[in-house]
């Protein structure tokens, strides 16, 4: 957008594999960062999802604040 967000800068994450499926919820902190610093994240957090449900052990750094969390809920596919 070219105007300003109103309410949370929030990021929701959903990825399926054969077994297992993940929901992946993050907060961001407001005016922390560029939108494209967000987007960044947002990228890490989904091949992250997609390492998880893939057997992948590997993971990103997210990059997260102080205070930001990523909160996980997983279910049986």
């Amino acid at each position: 957008t070219d105007r300003p967000r109103r309410g949370e800068h929030q990021c929701f994450v959903g990825a399926c594999g054969y077994e297992t499926g993940q929901i992946r919820l993050l907060g961001l902190t407001k005016a922390a960062r560029t939108r494209a610093e967000e987007e960044e994240v947002a990228a890490r957090l989904i091949l992250n999802a997609l390492a998880e449900v893939c057997s992948i052990e590997a993971r990103l750094d997210l990059g997260l604040l102080p205070g930001e969390q990523v909160r996980d809920v997983t279910l049986d596919a």
